[in-house]
């Protein structure tokens, strides 16, 4: 049986996720297949697990809408014998999202390439022999080309026994990780009744006469440097004129 799944989460805290997964997988003898890590909005999402002989395991999960902040995509291999602990326990990493988990039963694909391979096995024996018995050059050069065919086709065959094999024996897990959405602020409800409105209206009129005595302050600071200006000069012309009319009196 090959076993595979995939299972979305949302954390407040996507490295701290990661690296539970991470030492979990690793103290049942499985390891990280790939990780990719970034942001919900740039991540290529592909969602699902396929084995390596390209049968698809699992109906892949589209990534939740409005996916944003930090994320991380993890493929996990784990030991067959672990699979539906693991599986729990990887699903408990934050607020679950979305799970899918499949099977699949090779029994007769692996029965199947089996026969091939010992055919293909006593095919190449009896080229063998009857390449000893060649009489001619001829039949020497034909009987090699089949020899490398038959060849080139059981390495084919015993490549798919170990690929077979390998899913077997390690399931896949694909884990998506996405970061908690910030809460947002809830609006305050309005006042409702007489009250409510002479309240609301009473705190409309305090924070219109803020904004004018803001208003007003801020005009006041911008044009200080001016009125300062224009006191030193009143007082410079207010001096000049004094002193001319003191000398007009002293004249007379």
């Amino acid at each position: 049986m090959i076993y595979s799944g995939e299972i979305q989460l949302r954390s407040a805290h996507v490295d701290a996720a990661v690296q539970q997964a991470q030492t979990l997988v690793r103290s049942v003898g499985g390891y990280i297949d790939s990780e990719q890590v970034g942001d919900a909005t740039t991540m290529p999402w592909n969602g699902g697990a396929a084995s390596d002989s390209g049968t698809p395991q699992a109906i892949p999960l589209a990534p939740p809408p409005q996916a944003s902040g930090e994320a991380a995509v993890l493929s996990l291999r784990v030991p067959s014998a672990s699979y539906d602990a693991v599986f729990t326990q990887l699903s408990s990493l934050g607020t679950l999202l979305a799970r899918e988990r499949s099977s699949q039963d090779v029994t007769e694909q692996v029965v199947d390439l089996d026969a091939r391979v010992t055919s293909e096995r006593a095919s190449l024996d009896r080229l063998d022999a009857l390449m000893r018995q060649a009489g001619s050059l001829n039949d020497m050069l034909t009987l090699e080309q089949a020899v490398t065919q038959r060849e080139s086709d059981l390495n084919s065959l015993e490549s798919q026994i170990a690929s077979l094999q390998g899913q077997v024996a390690m399931s896949t897990v694909t884990v998506e990780l996405f970061q908690t959405a910030a809460p947002h602020p809830s609006a305050k409800p309005k006042p409702s009744g007489a009250w409510g409105a002479a309240g609301h209206a009473l705190g409309a009129g305090w924070h219109g006469l803020y904004l004018v005595g803001r208003g007003l302050l801020v005009a006041l600071t911008a044009s200080l440097p001016f009125l300062l200006l224009l006191a030193l000069l009143g007082y410079g012309i207010f001096r000049f004129t004094r002193r001319g009319r003191k000398a007009e009196a002293d004249e007379k």
